[in-house]
């Protein structure tokens, strides 16, 4: 498993709007001037100021990179990417109708089997032992505190999300 690519792919609403990421939707007149039919849609992306050394923000950025460059390569199939997108947009598979014809604890499981083949290809600090392992060299964690950060994310507690 990989806490952090969970983690990060479950919280990009937050990071992104932490980060000054904005994106603004047109419908019927282009963000560039003229109009567009009302059945088109433009999306401008953009950065206000982005906050570049906030490390959630990128490795969220190397995560949806080796999503993308996995996608390319057909190892992830176009109902492993709607997955991802759905907890990309911030929703959870145990609230209501998810859209999904398979069970709400069969996506959650899928979600997870993907994150750890998203941490696989990355390596390192993206699977759990790199993560743990950075942390503890990082912040000069004792054995006890390495302890507890590895029974937290094996946890059933390691998908609350924070506000």
């Amino acid at each position: 498993m990989s806490w952090i690519v969970q983690h990060l792919l479950s919280n990009r609403t937050r990071i992104k709007e932490a980060s000054n990421y904005f994106e603004k939707e047109y419908r019927g007149v282009s963000p560039y001037g003229g109009l567009i039919s009302t059945n088109e849609m433009t999306t401008e992306i953009g950065y206000e100021d982005p906050k570049i050394e906030n490390d959630e923000y990128n490795d969220l950025i190397l995560i949806e990179s080796a999503i993308e460059n996995l996608a390319d390569k057909g190892v992830l199939s176009n109902e492993d990417l709607e997955v991802i997108e759905f907890v990309k947009d911030g929703n959870i598979f145990f609230s209501g109708d998810t859209g999904f014809d398979k069970g709400k604890v069969t996506m959650s499981k899928r979600f997870e089997n993907l994150c750890e083949r998203i941490a696989f290809y990355m390596g390192g600090y993206f699977t759990n032992d790199g993560f743990i392992d950075h942390i503890a060299t990082k912040y000069d964690r004792t054995t006890e505190d390495v302890a507890k950060i590895r029974d937290f994310i094996q946890s059933r507690y390691r998908h609350i999300r924070r506000k």
